[in-house]
């Protein structure tokens, strides 16, 4: 058996669901990943795999690419403060490595566009960083520790524990 008894079973199949990208529209969407890649003319890109966390296309994906070119720097300059990046005070070769330490797993607003002068094409465009509704806020900052110990209501409300002292031989709580 070789590859090229695949070739057809290849073209016809489908990419999984983890795979669709979302139509153009704004979205909320987990920063998964950055790669770095170069273009087929030889020009270094970064990109950005980004995934919607809410809404009708939640679990589709999108794509943003940067050129590494310096007529790209200012627009990159943008986005990586955005992201929150000290872009003023860090090179930008250290900027590159914050992004995998510092912004995946986080969330964003993004637009997706299609191109103007060129339908074929989309756009990605970054708007902010945001705490999406519904999700848990230690997801987000992976600086968040988890609570330790589980806590009662007493150790929420201070006053509490004076007031179950109070509290003898089955008598009521003074109030």
């Amino acid at each position: 058996m070789s590859y090229a008894d695949f070739d057809d079973d290849f073209q016809q199949a489908d990419l999984p669901e983890i795979y669709a990208e979302a139509p153009c529209g704004t979205y909320q969407c987990e920063i998964v990943e950055f790669k770095d890649e170069t273009t087929k003319t030889g020009i270094p890109k970064l990109n950005c795999l980004l995934r919607v966390i809410a809404g009708e296309h939640d679990g589709k994906v999108l794509y943003k690419g940067w050129l590494l070119t310096a007529e790209a720097m200012s627009y990159i300059k943008a986005d990586f403060m955005k992201f929150g990046l000290p872009v003023e005070t860090t090179k930008f070769s250290r900027l590159r490595n914050m992004l995998d330490s510092d912004v995946v797993g986080k969330w964003c607003e993004v637009v997706k566009k299609q191109n103007k002068k060129d339908p074929e094409y989309t756009n990605v465009y970054i708007n902010s960083m945001i705490t999406p509704v519904g999700k848990p806020q230690a997801t987000q900052d992976k600086q968040t520790p988890a609570p330790t110990t589980p806590q009662t209501p007493v150790d929420h409300y201070p006053d509490a524990k004076q007031v179950a002292s109070q509290v003898v031989d089955g008598e009521d709580i003074p109030f």
